[in-house]
Order: C-alpha cells, then structure tokens, then sequence
C-alpha cells in the first residue's frame, strides 16, 4: 500500500479506455470517490490485421491496407462492462462540456452495454461515505456563483450548437459576439475572484525532470492554471470532508 488517505478521481466525457478502468476500480472497490460527469464508454479493444501479409504470392496488389477489428472487451469486478455507459460519477458536478455529443454511445454501431458474473473481491474498509460527501458537494455547488455561471454557459453554448441560424446582418453579428464575449468576461471574473488554490507539482517529479528547463516550465504552466479550477477546488473540499 502507497496511500491509504481519502482519495477522489475526477472524470469527464473525455476520460476514456484506461482512465475509466482506473476509475471503475477505484469504485467497485469502494477506494475512493469518483467525481465529474460520467466517462466516454471506450472500453473495447482493437486490433490491427495487416492484409498485406496475407497476399502470398499476390504481391503485386500491395499496399492491400489494414483491418482494425474489435477482439476484446473489458468488464469491472463487479461484472459490468466500461462499455457505451462508461463510469457514472459518484458525484455528479456540472461540466463545461457537457453540452458536445461525445462519447461512445455516438459513434456509429457501438457495442452495447452487457455484463458477466462478477468476480470475488472485497471492498475497501475504509469506504467513504458517499451520500454525506454527495449532499454536502451539491450544497456547495448550488450556492456557488461560478458553478451557476457555468450551467447559464452550458445552456447557451448548447443552444448556439443547435442554432444552425447566423445573422448575415453585419451589426446583429457584431452584437451577439460581443454579448457572447461579455458573459465569457463575466465567468473569468467570478474564476479570479474566488481564492485560488495552493497548487504545486510534486517534489518527486521535479527532480526527475532535473535540469531540464523546459519541462520545468511546462509542469509549472500546468499546475498554474489549475489553481483558479473550480472542479478541482470541489474535489479538495470532498478531500477535506474526510479529514
């Protein structure tokens, strides 16, 4: 054992294949809280089947091209499939992209969800309680003026998304960009306003990038643009439910 403090993942409809094993796990075994909007449900594997190599003699029809085929699938412990579903959260927080219609679920013929006998496992014994972590989360994310500007942002880039009408009149145009450019300002406001969070990459990683400049200045690019993140700031104050 690494750690045995509270532990929360934060997740997306971006977080896919890998990240929603890890995810999963850390669910199924009651290990930690997983928080955000549920996961891609990427949890196929291909393979690539090079036709080239099954010409022989037909050589002269080369470059044939490739097969990519679905081989296998991964499922959970507790015998359910990552697959099209993905990981719901524990703990659901609104998210800036929720509006995009990304996911497996969207793509064209997607294996459906199904699940197996679930595999003999035992559960952390330390399992957070995630009702008390969930009622206190959705009381501080509906008192906090950033999270609703975030829905009020949501709504609107998801009505602009199915708005297929654009003014062709030149100060209508200008007007709506500079509507759309004043609620942007207005959401960075609330961001800089709150107290950011003391965020630094870890000792252990900065020595293993030793002297190298350029790394340094990209880890510590990173992290400085976490410390405004108010998903991140959620997932502490989940952390420091435990404490």
């Amino acid at each position: 054992m690494q750690y045995n403090g509270p532990l929360v993942v934060l997740v997306n409809k971006f977080s896919a294949s890998a990240s929603e094993i890890l995810a999963a796990a850390m669910q199924d075994y009651k290990r930690g809280v997983i928080m955000g909007a549920s996961t891609y449900g990427k949890g196929t594997v291909q393979r690539i089947f090079d036709l080239d190599d099954m010409l022989g003699d037909f050589s002269s029809l080369k470059p044939f091209g490739s097969l990519k085929l679905t081989t296998q699938k991964f499922y959970r412990i507790n015998g359910g499939s990552t697959q099209f579903k993905g990981v719901v959260p524990d703990i659901a927080l609104p998210d800036a992209y929720s509006y995009l219609d990304q996911g497996e679920k969207e793509s064209d013929y997607p294996l459906k969800w199904d699940e197996i006998t679930p595999a003999r496992y035992k559960a952390w014994n330390a399992a957070p309680a995630i009702d008390k972590l969930r009622t206190a989360s959705q009381a501080r994310v509906a008192s906090s003026a950033s999270f609703k500007l975030m829905n009020e942002m949501v709504q609107r880039m998801r009505k602009r998304k199915d708005d297929t009408m654009v003014s062709l009149k030149l100060t209508a145009f200008r007007a709506e960009q500079e509507q759309a450019k004043a609620e942007s300002e207005k959401y960075e406001a609330v961001q800089k306003a709150a107290q950011p969070l003391a965020i630094a990459p870890l000792s252990v990683d900065l020595r293993q990038l030793g002297s190298d400049t350029v790394e340094v200045n990209r880890a510590g690019r990173f992290t400085k643009n976490l410390k405004n993140d108010i998903t991140l700031r959620e997932a502490v104050a989940v952390i420091k439910d435990q404490l």
